[in-house]
C-alpha cells in the first residue's frame, strides 16, 4: 500500500506539472485576452491596439507614442468612414459620469481641428478588474451614461464585450466586417450577428436540450444554421432534424415545429435562425 501511495503521489505531481505547463501555454498563445481583463494604463491600451488589428484595423496609433503635446485620447484609428479616436480605462468599479462623457470634449475638438464631422469618440473600460469576469456587472453604465452617449452621438463599451467577441467570431456567427462597423455606432456598443430571424423562446426543451419545441417558426430547413446567444457570447449549431406532428420533413414555413440541433440549450439561451431567402418550398 505504501508503494501504491507514493506511485500515486508521482502521477499527481506529473499530471499537475502538465497542467501548469497547459496554463502557460493557454496563456501566451491568448495573453491578449487575459490583458484585456487584468490590466489598466499603457499594457491595457497595448492590448486593446492588438484586438482592434486582429479584427482588421490597419491604422491604429498609440497617441501616447505619437503625441509631444497634450496627451488625450488613448488610440486614434483611420477607418474608412473617417477617424475613431478611443479613451480606454482599468478602473475597480464602475465609469463615473464624468469618465463617460470625457471622450465628448475631445470629439469636439477633433472635428474642429478636421473640418469635418466624419470623428467616432468610444470609450472602452476595463470595469471591476479586480473581481472573477463572471462576477462583473454587464453593461456596467447606468441608463442615463448609455442615453447620454446616445445623444452626444458617441459610444460605450467594455473590454468583456471584446472578450466574448473573440470568441463569437472564431464560431462564424460574427464577422470581423460587422464588429468594425458596430465601433462607430452610438450609445451601447453591442456585436450580434447579422440577417437573422428571431426564433423567440422554445415552448419546451427535450433529450438533454437538443430537441426544441417552438410555437411559431420562420422558413427553415435542415441543416440551416441556428445561433445561440448564451449571455454575452454567440455559438452557431446546426438543424439536424425538424418535426411536425411527429413526422420528419425537410422543411417549415409556419406552425408548431420540433427541432433537432447538434448542442445542448438552455432555457436562458436566446434563438435565431441565419436568414435564408433562397429557401424554396415550392
Amino acid at each position: 500500500m505504501l508503494e501504491e501511495k507514493e506511485s500515486l503521489i508521482k502521477r499527481f505531481d506529473t499530471e499537475i506539472e502538465r497542467k501548469e505547463k497547459e496554463i502557460e501555454s493557454n496563456y501566451k498563445k491568448y495573453e491578449c485576452l487575459h490583458r484585456l481583463l487584468t490590466e489598466s494604463g499603457d499594457e491595457l491600451v497595448k492590448s486593446v491596439k492588438s484586438f482592434l488589428e486582429w479584427l482588421g484595423f490597419e491604422k491604429i496609433r498609440i497617441m501616447d507614442e505619437a503625441s509631444e503635446g497634450l496627451l488625450e485620447e488613448d488610440l486614434q484609428v483611420e477607418t474608412e468612414d473617417g477617424l475613431l479616436f478611443i479613451e480606454i480605462k482599468g478602473i475597480g468599479g464602475t465609469s463615473t459620469d464624468e469618465q463617460c462623457s470625457q471622450i465628448e470634449k475631445i470629439k469636439n475638438r477633433r472635428r474642429k481641428e478636421r473640418r469635418n464631422f466624419d470623428v467616432f469618440g468610444l470609450y472602452i473600460v476595463n470595469h471591476q478588474r479586480y473581481q472573477p469576469p463572471l462576477l462583473w456587472k454587464n453593461p456596467p453604465f447606468k441608463i442615463e451614461q448609455i442615453q447620454d452617449a446616445e445623444n452626444d452621438e458617441r459610444g460605450l463599451l467594455t473590454t468583456w464585450q471584446l472578450f466574448n467577441l473573440y470568441y463569437s467570431i472564431k464560431d462564424g456567427c460574427i464577422s470581423k466586417e460587422e464588429a468594425r462597423k458596430a465601433l462607430l455606432k452610438y450609445g451601447l456598443i453591442e456585436f450580434s450577428p447579422q440577417t437573422c430571424v428571431s426564433l423567440g423562446e422554445p415552448v419546451k426543451i427535450l433529450h438533454n436540450g437538443k430537441i426544441i419545441l417552438l410555437d411559431l417558426s420562420p422558413k427553415m430547413k435542415t441543416n440551416d444554421e441556428l445561433i445561440i446567444k448564451r449571455a454575452d457570447r454567440y455559438i452557431k449549431t446546426q438543424i439536424l432534424e425538424i418535426q411536425v406532428n411527429d413526422k420528419n420533413v425537410e422543411f417549415v414555413d409556419s406552425g408548431p415545429v420540433g427541432i433537432k440541433i447538434k448542442i445542448h440549450v438552455k432555457k436562458s439561451d436566446e434563438l435565431l435562425l441565419k436568414s435564408n431567402d433562397s429557401l424554396d418550398i415550392s
